[in-house]
């Protein structure tokens, strides 16, 4: 089964993260024949992504997390994601842009 990490940088997403989630688990359910590893990293947000983070982390073993104790750009976030990443096949998802991005599955 070929394997992807989507990388969601964060930075103050409490609000976008709820319906960030539903389309990463939509995107799941229409890719069966994909195994996913959903990695955030909050890069240093003052307000309750993390929180958000660690209740999705209990409820779904497909989400992992890396939490920044400081802001350090997008950049560094989106490099420390491409480190952490388990997968073969990696993708830098914006969390502000979920609503319009989308997986290409012809991509092997």
């Amino acid at each position: 089964m070929k394997k992807i990490s989507i990388i969601i940088p964060t930075y103050n997403e409490e609000e976008a993260l709820p319906i960030l989630y539903e389309r990463l688990k939509k995107i799941r359910e229409d890719m069966k024949n994909y195994e996913f590893e959903f990695l955030f990293v909050n890069d240093g947000s003052k307000d309750k992504t993390i929180e958000i983070i660690k209740k999705l982390r209990q409820e779904d073993s497909k989400v992992c997390y890396v939490d920044f104790s400081r802001n350090f750009g997008k950049e560094i976030a989106m490099i420390a994601g491409l480190d952490y990443a388990k997968r073969g096949l990696c993708y830098l998802y914006g969390c502000r842009l979920a609503r319009s991005a989308r997986i290409n599955p012809r991509i092997s």
